[in-house]
């Protein structure tokens, strides 16, 4: 079998599809970089903040604050070496670098869309996509090839599957399947041109919640097969561009519609050169590839194997977890839950000196940015590295205290329903260790959803 598979995954494909991703993925990258240059305000984020929220993990990243900027140029530069096939792994891997250094900044700055970037462009690394329209090609003549092995291309299809399936599948909880938040959210732009009043349309809305579902879930493996993927793209591109002026979602959707165009036939471009030119389209005759030897082609089909079944579990790690990932937030990041839920709250620290017993109250909004002070209140592992904080730095400097007890009375609200407790009271955070199990001193989620925009017809509301 693993024969079978490997002498499938190095058959020779079409260069041609798998060079335009480049080309458009590093478009966007750049695009990106360019972007958060010149219209996001980066000192607020990355410069100013005197806390940043580190990942588990990844404490030891370095903090940047004004080398922001150098890395989202830096970013800039790789990105067009990477459009343009100039130097391209080594474009790829800086590119890839660069992301995931700021990614790692401040968990309170999380976003699936620079996860993907950072997951396609670290891909790209090991993709020779440089082998075809690229100025690598043209300037070492050796590297040049028209066509590519197969596993290039199911690397790629198969990452976007396995992201599309899950943006669906993580949305089939109680919920969304009662319209919340996506009806409270759609009825806070009523007033979007041509399409606001759809907006507060119940049915409408019913409609939209379970149509994304089935886009996914339907959509995603329909975009395999060569009758339906068509259709598919059509909807997508609708979905995608929707999308990008009702929320703020960054370049997502542009960099998984123009993944999306991999479903395609590997000489895609090719054809749709031809029609532009209303030319007879003929299929060249493609040179054979250069095969590696039988253990590096395995190696090459076990690591592939191996990097989509790693990919295909760790969104599923939730499933380790009890209690609602939604409100816990028990294997929520790197996970596809993308626009599934809606969460305010509050936090206030009580310190308390072990010796005397005296006790303060510490509010920490004024020295978090306002994205930390949106985040924190909610997040069980911000909660808690705030409390290290406290306990570190501000009792000893501020109240000349050390090895104080730190509490928190945080409240949350999910999904719009009523305020609730969110950490217990008694529980000292500075004695509980730092890890990826589950925190007891989270409590349940007690309160219910009542939503307010379901349609009369709707079997919940009654």
């Amino acid at each position: 079998m693993l024969n079978k598979l490997t002498d499938y995954f190095f058959r020779p494909i079409d260069a041609a599809s798998i060079a335009v991703f480049r080309i458009g993925f590093g478009f966007v990258m750049f695009a990106d970089a360019i972007g958060h240059l010149g219209f996001v305000d980066l000192d607020s984020m990355y410069v100013t903040p005197v806390l940043f929220f580190k990942y588990y993990g990844f404490e030891w990243v370095p903090v940047l604050r004004e080398g922001v900027y150098w890395v989202y140029g830096v970013s800039a530069i790789a990105s067009l070496g990477l459009m343009f096939g100039w130097h391209y792994r080594l474009s790829a891997a800086i590119v890839a670098i660069c992301n995931a250094a700021i990614f790692l900044q401040d968990q309170a700055q999380y976003l699936n869309h620079l996860y993907l970037l950072i997951l396609f462009s670290s891909l790209m690394v090991f993709v020779p996509a440089h082998r075809y329209w690229s100025l690598d090609a043209k300037r070492r003549p050796n590297i040049a090839s028209d066509t590519l092995p197969t596993w290039c291309l199911i690397l790629l299809i198969v990452q976007l599957e396995i992201i599309l399936i899950y943006a669906g599948l993580v949305k089939i909880n109680p919920d969304w399947l009662q319209l919340e938040p996506l009806a409270s959210w759609l009825a806070k732009r009523q007033a979007m041109p041509l399409v606001g009043q759809l907006f507060v349309d119940p049915t409408a809305v019913a409609i939209a919640a379970y149509g994304v579902i089935a886009l996914h879930l339907v959509g995603a493996p329909l975009l395999l097969f060569k009758r339906t993927r068509l259709y598919v793209i059509g909807v997508y591109a609708c979905f995608h561009t929707l999308n990008h002026f009702v929320f703020d979602i960054g370049v997502f959707p542009w960099v998984t519609l123009f993944a999306s165009l991999l479903c395609f036939s590997p000489d895609w471009p090719r054809q749709f050169w031809a029609k532009l030119r209303r030319l007879p389209y003929h299929a060249p005759q493609l040179t054979p590839i250069a095969l590696p030897g039988t253990q590096v082609k395995t190696a090459i089909t076990l690591s592939v194997c191996a990097w989509l079944v790693f990919q295909t579990l760790v969104p599923a790690r939730n499933l380790l977890y009890q209690g609602e990932v939604a409100w816990n937030e028990g294997g929520h990041r790197f996970s596809w839950r993308m626009k599934l839920r809606s969460k305010q709250g509050s936090a206030t620290f009580y310190v308390k000196d072990p010796v005397s017993g005296k006790q303060w109250k510490f509010n920490p909004r004024p020295i978090l940015n306002r994205r930390q002070n949106f985040k924190m209140p909610c997040q069980p592992d911000m909660i808690w590295q705030m409390a290290q904080y406290v306990q570190k730095i501000w009792a000893p400097q501020q109240l000349s205290v050390k090895n104080a007890e730190v509490t928190v009375r945080s409240h949350c609200r999910l999904n719009y329903r009523k305020l609730a407790m969110f950490i217990d009271p008694k529980v000292d955070l500075t004695k509980v260790p730092r890890d990826l199990g589950n925190n007891e001193w989270v409590l349940p989620l007690t309160q219910p959803l009542k939503p307010k925009h379901l349609p009369d017809w709707f079997p919940v509301s009654h």
